[in-house]
């Protein structure tokens, strides 16, 4: 369709598809949400879980608009929720986990970011099916839609991760892991570049990366900028730990979505060890954690939910839920000065000032004319900040429609196996 496009025309027809693969499983798991309990008061803030990934976690942006597949894998992983929804459901056929194999092994073959909620399935039901021991037809019917996924995953995907292992040696095919197994593997990479000092600064520069790490071009705003959305971070997190403490039990998919997280964030540090291994540096990569979005979003929300419901928490919880917002068109506006040509020199970008962004901003139309080497600032600036405007009032609405009450009835379990005791 696009034979014969200009280079930028191209990447602005990849770019609006990736976007539309986004957007478009953000609404699926949306919707999915909405139509799963019809029976609870539907507090928006939890309905809308997944629309305010986005709204609170900027970085999903830059990270969607990558063309790396990210948003490919968050529509297939919205589609597999979904179906893992129906699956886990009480009425929940060997026919759900069928096709749960399918689109999980259509996810694999994308990208292998897809691999920790895959192993988080499998590693569930096999527990399921060891908890149903004292129970023959329970272990059966479990064991068999354990066996089915399984079959119908390894049987799309393995093909791909068995050629990597034969051919380069470990099943994802990665360039570090060639270079480091060259160099004489971890462990030998460990001894001769593992630091303290290296580690913690990988794992507080993963954090960051989740929360902004710009483009390629790596332009941040003033750290302290940032500080706001790793409280936002905490608390969301305490929130949802303190929703499971006081619940005594999670759902099936809760315990599913923490399984995927807990085995995603063993890959990352597994990956931060490699790079200081291999370079004696660590590489951040948490920004791949936004195309988990639509298993951890219903996490967010309900973290949000508990947070926003203490009293005396409320004024904190509301600016820290409003700050990310006003933080994107800042952070995003950096980025337009860095590609004008604002910083001469990259190194310039870690220690810019207010008074070379103040000197940039003063000429708009240079700006704006050095953008358009680049692309089309005209078409750009509009979208975007159409955009915005309908982000922000949309999360107003929601603001407006009961954020701030707390829930009156818990959220049952959505089972195939009895709800996990906390």
């Amino acid at each position: 369709m696009s034979k014969g496009w200009s280079n930028y025309a191209q990447l602005v027809l990849l770019r609006a598809v990736s976007y539309l693969f986004a957007w478009g499983g953000l609404v699926i798991a949306t919707f999915s949400i909405a139509r799963a309990s019809p029976a609870w008061p539907k507090a928006p803030l939890l309905v809308v879980g997944p629309a305010l990934w986005p709204v609170l976690f900027p970085m999903w942006f830059p990270e969607m608009a990558r063309l790396g597949n990210d948003s490919l894998v968050l529509l297939l992983l919205s589609l597999a929720w979904v179906v893992t929804r129906k699956a886990f459901d009480p009425r929940g056929k060997t026919f759900h986990f069928a096709l749960l194999g399918v689109v999980c092994g259509l996810g694999l073959l994308t990208k292998a970011t897809m691999l920790p909620f895959v192993a988080a399935l499998g590693l569930f039901l096999t527990w399921c099916t060891w908890r149903a021991r004292g129970d023959a037809g329970a272990v059966r019917a479990s064991a068999s839609r354990l066996v089915v996924f399984c079959l119908v995953t390894v049987a799309i995907a393995a093909w791909w991760y068995a050629n990597n292992l034969i051919v380069y040696g470990n099943i994802l095919g990665s360039n570090d892991a060639i270079a480091l197994a060259r160099q004489g593997g971890l462990l030998k990479g460990l001894s001769e570049n593992f630091s303290l000092p290296r580690s913690i600064l990988g794992m507080v520069g993963n954090i960051e990366s989740f929360l902004w790490a710009a483009t390629w071009s790596f332009v941040h705003p003033w750290r302290v900028m940032e500080i706001p959305l790793i409280i936002l971070l905490v608390v969301v997190a305490v929130g949802w730990i303190w929703h499971a403490a006081r619940a005594k039990a999670i759902s099936s998919l809760d315990a599913i979505a923490a399984l995927t997280l807990v085995l995603f964030i063993i890959a990352l540090l597994q990956h931060t060890l490699v790079f200081i291994a291999l370079l004696g540096a660590f590489s951040p990569g948490a920004w791949y954690l936004h195309s988990l979005a639509p298993v951890l979003a219903p996490w967010v929300a309900r973290g949000l939910a508990e947070a926003a419901a203490w009293r005396r928490a409320r004024p904190l919880v509301s600016a820290l839920v409003i700050y990310p917002v006003l933080f994107l068109p800042f952070a995003t506006a950096l980025e337009l000065f860095y590609f004008a040509g604002c910083f001469d020199e990259p190194s310039d970008v870690a220690h810019f000032g207010l008074t070379v962004v103040a000197t940039c901003a003063a000429f708009p139309r240079e700006v704006l004319r050095h953008l358009t080497v680049l692309g089309n600032p005209a078409l750009a600036l509009p979208l975007f900040g159409t955009g915005w405007v309908a982000m922000l009032i949309g999360f107003a609405l929601v603001i407006r429609q009961r954020f701030f009450t707390p829930e009156r009835r818990v959220l049952s379990p959505v089972d195939c196996c009895p709800a996990v005791n906390a």
